[in-house]
Formats: structure tokens, sequence, C-alpha cells
């Protein structure tokens, strides 16, 4: 017989209490991460998820997960198909945005699978990997001619437009399966113009998290680098930079650009 302690299950974090003392010192993190690898390491776990988290819960798990998946992303080279329709003669292209033919799906819900992430803030991670595999002066943060990629498509002739196009259909996709019987009473036009604006703001957020990582993942290796101090010169790390101690403290904002729970409709990042 099976114990009901043997069954699949999802695990649900409620809410972290963190008290004002120890605040801002990483504890939530640290704690997200070590329940994320306890599941990893639970057979029985299938997925981790959360009870409707608040912004700020939001932007600690999309940090953490980000850090999880990206070395898994970046080893498998993760990334966007410009030319999808290559696989298509030129009468059989799809109607629908050709996703099999942009990301690989099975890699993905293998090592989604494998993570235990829900699908959801899956799809977010991911978004925001393939975002940040897109040039900075390609995207519309960095001052990419958007009124160009609108009239020229997926027939752009640099690759790295043609992914992000690409990456502006897909998020667009689940953006309408998400919110779908909601943008169906909508008319075309308008259905149109609120999916640009969702999908714009979703990028604004993705993109502050993006700074933000990037900013931790220097605070980090800052930090392995004073942890070598050479001899008799106390206050300097072997390559010459200044302690921690000694240097002006960074601080960095971001918010987060829509809720983790299905089914919510998304709210505008605010930048």
């Amino acid at each position: 017989a099976v114990k009901p302690s043997q069954l699949p299950a999802r695990l649900r974090i409620a809410q972290f209490l963190i008290l004002p003392p120890h605040q801002h010192s990483g504890h939530g993190t640290h704690l997200y991460m070590t329940i994320h690898s306890a599941c990893f390491a639970d057979p029985t776990v299938v997925e981790l998820t959360v009870e409707d988290p608040n912004e700020t819960f939001d932007i600690l798990r999309d940090t953490a997960d980000y850090h999880i998946l990206h070395s898994e992303f970046t080893k498998h080279h993760v990334n966007i198909n410009p030319d999808p329709y290559k696989a298509h003669s030129l009468g059989q292209r799809p109607r629908l945005v050709p996703t099999a033919d942009l990301i690989p799906t099975k890699l993905l819900h293998d090592i989604r699978m494998s993570y235990k992430i829900a699908p959801t803030q899956f799809a977010h991670i991911l978004e925001m990997f393939l975002l940040s595999q897109i040039p900075s002066e390609k995207r519309r943060a960095g001052g990419a001619n958007m009124s160009r990629l609108l009239i020229k498509k997926y027939k752009m002739d640099d690759p790295d437009d043609r992914r992000y196009y690409w990456w502006r259909m897909l998020t667009k996709q689940r953006l309408y399966k998400r919110s779908k019987d909601m943008l169906i009473q909508l008319d075309m036009s308008d259905r149109l113009q609120k999916l640009e604006e969702t999908v714009d703001n979703v990028e604004a957020g993705y993109e502050d998290l993006l700074k933000g990582f990037a900013a931790r993942e220097e605070i980090l290796k800052a930090r392995e680098e004073e942890a070598t101090v050479v001899p008799g010169k106390p206050g300097k790390s072997a390559n010459g930079t200044l302690n921690r101690d000694q240097r002006a403290k960074r601080k960095f904002t971001v918010e987060d650009d829509e809720d983790e729970e299905e089914g919510e409709t998304p709210k505008k990042a605010k930048t």
C-alpha cells in the first residue's frame, strides 16, 4: 500500500515573516532557496507554488528563480529561433505563433518539471531570460525602432531584430491565453492595443528585474573578490578594489510587472 506521504504533492509557500531588524539582509532569498532545494531533493514534491504573493515577494521569487534557471538555460543555449518559417514552405506557414519552431518546447518542459517550478512562474523567468539574450539596443528600452518593427515584423534584416519581434509575439500569446475571456469582449483594434500596452508594461518590469539581477551578481562577485585580501595591505583585495565597508552602498529598487497567479489580470509595471 502507498502511504499518503508518498503521493505526489504540490508544496505551497503561504508567507514569509522577516522581522524588521533582519529585513533587507538577504534572509528571505536564502529561505526561499533553501525551500526550493528541499523540494528539488524530495521525489514526492512535483511543484513549488506560492499563495497570493505580494509585489515584494514577487521580486524576491523572480530574482531567486532567475538565479536558479539562468545557468540551466545558458548550458542548453536556449534562445529564440529568428527564422521559424524556414521549417515550412511558403504555402504552409502556420496561422498562429509557431511556438515549437521558435523555442525548444520539449527541453523547456523537462527543465520546468525537473526544477519543479509552476508553469506561469516558469514562463515569466523564460521570457526574462530570452529578453536578456537580445542586445539591449535592439529592445524597446534601448531605443529599438518600434514603428519599423511593426511594419517589417519577422522580415527584419538583423536576426536580433527578428528575435525581438518573435519575443513580443510569444509574450502576447501567453498574455492573450491568460486574459482571453476579457480580451474577446473588446473590438479587434482595442484588443491589439491592449496587448501592445500590456506587453510594453511586462517588458519594462523585466528590464527592471534584469538590472536588479545584474547588480546583485556584481555585488556577489565583489564579495568573492574581497575574500582574497592582499597580505600587508588591509582594505584592499587582490585586484585592488576597496572592501565593502569602504565603498559607498548601492541600492536598487524594482517593481514587478504582473501578478504571478494564473487567471489574474496583469497589472502595470511601475517605472
